[in-house]
């Protein structure tokens, strides 16, 4: 009896599995270049995404408190001058009357008060005489124009120092005489011009 084995050489010999992790290389643009410059691009690319929503974000708050800031101060103006009404609202400003008694006239003077109040000023429009005789037409159109430029150049002031509507309007009021003078802003630039010396000198 034959006890030799019998081999099968059918059966390949099992290989030995190797363990290893395959090296990354940097993948090849059509220009032969690797990729890097394109992360970078990505990366800017939402950075840039993030900025702008973060300015677009900026900008809605601060229109926000804008808001809040003139609905209180234009309450306040409402209460303490009862002659102070809406007359007009558009998209970007609201235009608002005061009447305003000097001597034996009333004026009546159109401010245009922007939505985007306090970034933007104040503004004097228009001056309409109410009632009161004059001698001379010319002189009352030449007068309504003094005090809407003059006017106009105090309120840039109160503005950059951060004034309420509610004092420059005082002021308006009550420095009705002072805004008709022709010589107003050069009387005005002289004034503030003593007063910064005196500070200086104590």
């Amino acid at each position: 009896m034959d006890t030799t084995p019998t081999i099968n050489t059918t059966q390949k010999p099992k290989k030995k599995k190797r363990n290893y992790k395959p090296k990354r290389h940097a993948k090849l643009n059509s220009t032969g270049g690797t990729d890097e410059s394109k992360t970078d691009r990505d990366f800017s690319s939402k950075s840039s995404k993030v900025e702008e929503f973060n300015k677009k974000t900026q900008k809605y708050k601060e229109r926000q408190d804008n808001y809040k800031i003139l609905q209180n101060e234009m309450k306040l103006c409402q209460y303490k001058l009862p002659t102070f009404k809406l007359f007009k609202k558009s998209q970007y400003v609201y235009l608002y009357s005061l009447d305003i008694k000097e001597s034996h006239s009333t004026y009546r003077a159109l401010l245009s008060i922007p939505k985007n109040y306090p970034s933007n000023n104040l503004k004097l429009n228009k001056v309409i005489r109410l009632n009161g005789s004059s001698s001379n037409k010319s002189n009352v159109v030449e007068l309504d124009t003094i005090i809407v430029r003059n006017f106009n150049y105090k309120a840039k002031f109160f503005w950059k120092n951060k004034h309420s509507l509610f004092v420059q309007l005082n002021y308006l009021i009550n420095s009705w005489s002072e805004l008709s003078n022709t010589q107003f802003t050069t009387l005005d630039k002289l004034k503030h011009q003593l007063l910064t010396e005196l500070v200086d000198d104590m």
